[in-house]
């Protein structure tokens, strides 16, 4: 959802709250696997314990070592 757009036709509002920020409030009943709000992501990031076992460009686990990619990502510095 993009400013300017009407999202009331969607059976979604958003509101500011006091205090708190924005907020979006269902205005009519969804069914059960219903898609009803996709952003794409802003950003990934390895988790703590993720570093080091997986390569921080394409996430690729470091254990599967058979991958002359990570074969070479691992003699290079690339797995930190």
């Amino acid at each position: 959802m993009r400013s300017g757009d009407d999202s009331s036709e969607l059976g979604l509002e958003r509101f500011q709250s006091p205090g708190r920020g924005r907020g979006l409030r269902a205005l009519r009943r969804f069914v059960v696997g219903e898609l009803i709000f996709s952003c794409p992501a802003y950003t990934c990031v390895l988790t703590v314990n993720e570093r080091g076992n997986h390569c921080e460009c394409c996430f690729a686990s470091a254990k599967a070592s058979s991958s002359p990619v990570m074969a070479l990502l691992s003699r290079v510095g690339g797995i930190l």
